[in-house]
């Protein structure tokens, strides 16, 4: 029987003694119809490998096999990834890694694959660090369909004044789309607040060389630091005053990061690579 039913899922959970754990953010999808409206965003174009973070006792690992789909499963809890395989004992669609991802690399899971599609629901603790991997990761997946916080995702969505730093660097590699809200009472546990998924697919970048998309991470890094101070004051360690006065000149001299749009960072970078 499907897991997103609660009896099923409970009744699971109580067959392994397992409980959702607050320590990992454990907040499990009991929803068919959300689980369905990710599993189609996941795999509208295509028929990927999908890598799936923090698959927990498997409730949209179930729904993705039963479209046929490869499934790499990462998730941090031994005991619940020890259970994975019972949705594919054969092991011919499904591969499970008991791992941190945090602590793991894409490209070392998928190869060469080309289309491969990334799905999570985050811990709400981990939504930066897991975002900032994700970056790092940008080469080795096509799309990926990311659940957070709702307010947390309205924030990230690309907007003509970024406000923070992952709003900027998300905009230069991906694409990103709000595609539904997901109410509080969708999880077993309810979590205090509603979610959202975004779809993030991977776009062509205006920086293309790897090296200068490091540098203009740490460039826009640096500048929101501290977001609320002038971004003359914020970068004059790195860039020679007169140099960092003539670039942002036609901004202000008081101009802060959250006033900057987003294609004039790339403009500002490159305007200011070879200082940095």
């Amino acid at each position: 029987m499907p897991l997103f039913r609660p009896s099923e899922l409970h009744a699971f959970l109580q067959s392994i003694g397992a409980k959702p754990k607050r320590t990992l953010s454990q907040n499990f999808l009991v929803d068919g119809n959300v689980v369905q409206k990710i599993v189609r965003a996941s795999t509208d174009s295509s028929h990927p490998l999908i890598v799936e973070i923090g698959s927990g006792p498997g409730v949209l690992t179930e729904a993705f096999l039963a479209k046929g789909l490869r499934v790499i499963a990462i998730e941090k809890d031994e005991k619940l990834a020890s259970h994975l395989y019972r949705l594919d004992p054969t092991k011919k669609q499904l591969k499970v890694e008991a791992k941190d991802i945090l602590s793991c690399s894409l490209s070392s899971f998928v190869g060469g694959e080309r289309d491969v599609a990334l799905v999570s629901n985050l811990p709400y603790h981990l939504t930066t660090p897991i975002l900032e991997w994700l970056v790092e990761s940008r080469d080795s997946f096509s799309r990926a369909l990311i659940m957070m916080q709702d307010e947390v995702a309205k924030k990230l969505l690309p907007t003509h004044r970024p406000s923070s730093y992952m709003q900027v660097v998300l905009s230069l590699f991906f694409d990103l789309s709000y595609l539904f809200r997901v109410s509080k009472n969708c999880f077993y546990p309810a979590p205090k607040v509603d979610s959202a998924v975004l779809l993030l697919n991977a776009r062509e970048s205006p920086i293309q060389e790897k090296k200068r998309q490091e540098a203009f991470l740490a460039f826009v890094a640096s500048a929101f630091l501290h977001k609320r101070k002038m971004l003359r004051n914020s970068l004059s360690e790195n860039v020679p005053k007169r140099e960092l006065e003539r670039v942002l000149s036609p901004f202000g001299a008081n101009v802060r990061p959250e006033e900057i749009r987003y294609e004039e960072w790339v403009e500002l970078f490159c305007a200011l690579e070879k200082e940095l």
